[in-house]
């Protein structure tokens, strides 16, 4: 099995820590943790087990810091239905007035 390398250069190990310090997302700073503990000599195991990962949900990550670097390391904008569908069903039991509950506007 070969590993995948870190390969950006342009932070070092404190830079990195000092990154997952200012993040405001604390899923993006265990990311940055991570990707720290292997430039600093962990292997890739016990990194990912130190920041609630495992092993290959780590390699996906330093690919996505490899490619974009700290940018990379945030959640991208999720897919799915918007929320405005959701409302147009609450309106209609509102308007009915009364007392109802989620499960009798259908969701």
């Amino acid at each position: 099995m070969v590993a995948i390398a870190v390969t950006r250069t342009d932070l070092t190990l404190v830079e990195l820590r000092a990154a997952a310090r200012r993040a405001s997302d604390s899923k993006q700073a265990r990311r940055i943790l991570a990707i720290a503990m292997v430039l600093d000599g962990y292997s890739r195991e016990a990194a990912a087990q130190a920041c609630g990962m495992d092993r290959q949900t780590l390699r996906d990550w330093v690919h996505r810091y490899n490619e974009a670097g700290l940018i990379g390391l945030a959640d991208r904008a999720r897919s799915g239905r918007p929320a405005a569908n959701c409302c147009a069903g609450l309106d209609s039991v509102r308007r009915r007035g009364g007392n109802w509950c989620v499960r009798e506007a259908g969701h």
